[in-house]
């Protein structure tokens, strides 16, 4: 048997970082000799890992700038807040480990514990390091009804953080469509003028407006493009509503929107106006493009028209467009009103649509375009039309008191102002050069386009055929619109009969000059 053994005091002991990090626990190693004093030399018996310290029972940080808003999807709000971090530890700071999010309908009052028990808990995505912006979304509130926001992170050991500030909102409910089917009339022998629309049945994401829709809200305005004011409201059942102003000798413009039972209004209806012709108006949202239908050719927009639906006509200014010689550019679309449809290759019956495009002159006597001054603004604006393969010179009215140039027409598209040098008369296109008469067809007839900037008439218009006779004179069917003119040949001679195939003439005269060229019929 060995000699007397005696226990080694000295020991040495190293520190995990690791668990200094996250619980606050010290690490020791320790080794353990044996020696004899027989024996010169002693030797190690055994290596032994001893982890002690003090487990963490501190919170992470709670956080105190929790804030909630609204989105622009319907019962969507989103809360943010700023990271916080673990106790503050050497080295640091380091992020929590899980936030806890919950909301309820209930306000937090006495009991804080049990709000938060019986609070509906949200899934949310993994904290960031400390002093970053957090954001989420929750989806699925209730309209109309206050909801309470709450958060507390927690730590590796789930010891969770003092509950945050509540943050609150009441969302309101999908947005209510805008009215549709809205038209104007005078009535007591002119002196008033009644609007009246379709009800709003729908919200924008097409579920049923009729728990949340409340009633109408009227506007008015003494400009289509200028600032309309409230003037009347009714209820949801209420379809029509009569200014009450005399309005003799006056136009006004209006619209409409629908109100839900929160006070949020629907976006706004297309406009009508109190003039003899009762148009309808749409405009880019900046009110410097827009297009006026009249009664006369406004049924086609109405669900009593073709489609047998409410018809609504967008304008989108296309700035990206708008370069160079191009000075203002828009596309008009026309779109069926619920199912938000495109309807392609619309056409009125008539070329009495009026597109507007309006501009504006500086204290200096110059428009703001390109430095071109007022005066010369009859020799250099005109209106283009895109027809898919080419733009389309139209030429149009400029009124240097309304600072406006407008053209008739009776298809929609992309249109633009351009800065182009101009005549007083001048053909500006002939569509189709070949034409086929008499087939159902879009190039059964064809179309000659001046631009007549100072409304002259033609002396004569009349088509011969290659030997020099008289095949038809059109004179008398030149349509004259601001601006412009335009002859339309349906391939027939006097007698109402079609011609044959072959090459024809043209001959246009003005007081000033005579405008000649060919078209072919083909057969």
């Amino acid at each position: 048997m060995p000699g007397k053994w005696r226990k080694h005091l000295n020991f040495l002991s190293k520190v995990s970082h690791l668990a200094i990090r996250a619980i606050l626990m010290p690490v020791l190693y320790l080794s353990i000799f044996t020696y004899s004093a027989s024996i010169a030399n002693s030797s190690t018996s055994a290596n032994i890992v001893i982890r002690f310290g003090i487990l963490d029972m501190g919170p992470p940080e709670a956080v105190t700038d929790l804030a909630v808003s609204t989105t622009t999807i319907p019962l969507t709000v989103r809360l943010s807040w700023t990271a916080p971090q673990e106790d503050p530890y050497p080295n640091g700071p380091y992020p929590v480990t899980i936030y806890d999010v919950r909301w309820s309908t209930n306000a937090m009052t006495g009991d804080t514990t049990a709000w938060w028990n019986n609070a509906n808990p949200v899934e949310s995505g993994p904290p960031q390091f400390p002093g970053n912006k957090e954001t989420m979304n929750i989806s699925g509130l209730i309209p109309g009804v206050a909801h309470y926001f709450a958060i507390r992170s927690g730590d590796e050991l789930s010891n969770p953080s003092d509950i945050s500030n509540i943050a609150t909102i009441t969302p309101v409910g999908v947005p209510l469509m805008e009215p549709l089917g809205l038209k104007s009339s005078l009535v007591d022998n002119g002196t008033h003028v009644a609007i009246e629309w379709k009800p709003v049945t729908k919200c924008i994401d097409n579920s049923l407006a009729s728990w949340t829709l409340a009633g109408y809200n009227i506007y008015r305005s003494g400009e289509p493009n200028g600032e309309y004011s409230l003037k009347g409201s009714v209820s949801k059942n209420i379809l029509i509503w009569t200014d009450p102003e005399n309005i003799n000798g006056k136009i006004y413009y209006y619209l409409a929107r629908a109100v839900d039972v929160f006070s949020k209004e629907s976006k706004n209806s297309m406009i009508v106006d109190s003039s003899i012709d009762n148009n309808i108006i749409a405009q880019t949202e900046d009110g410097t493009t827009r297009i006026a239908i009249p009664s006369e050719i406004s049924d086609i927009l109405y669900e009593s028209g073709e489609y047998k639906e409410d018809l609504k006509i967008d304008v989108e200014r296309k700035i990206g467009e708008e370069t160079g010689r191009v000075l203002r550019s828009c596309n008009f679309t026309i779109k069926k009103g619920e199912s938000n449809e495109t309807i392609k290759n619309f056409a009125f019956k008539e070329p009495k649509a009026t597109i507007v495009f309006t501009y504006k002159i500086n204290p200096f006597g110059m428009t703001e375009f390109r430095n071109i001054q007022a005066s010369q603004a009859k020799k250099q604006f005109a209106i283009f039309r895109y027809n898919g393969l080419e733009w389309l010179k139209l030429g149009g009215l400029v009124d240097e008191n309304t600072y406006t140039v407008t053209v008739k027409t009776r298809q929609l598209g992309t249109y633009r102002l351009q800065e182009s040098l101009r005549h007083e008369f001048s053909l500006t296109y002939v569509i189709p050069r070949i034409f086929t008469p008499g087939d159902d067809n879009w190039n059964k007839v064809v179309r000659l386009h001046f631009d007549n900037q100072y409304d002259k008439q033609c002396s004569a218009a009349k088509i011969f055929d290659i030997r020099g006779a008289l095949v038809r004179d059109l004179t008398l069917e030149i349509e004259y619109t601001p601006g412009a003119a335009e002859i339309c040949w349906d391939g027939k001679d006097e007698n109402g009969n079609i011609v044959p195939s072959g090459v024809y003439i043209y001959q246009i005269e003005t007081d000033k000059e005579v405008i000649n060229g060919t078209i072919v019929v083909a057969r």
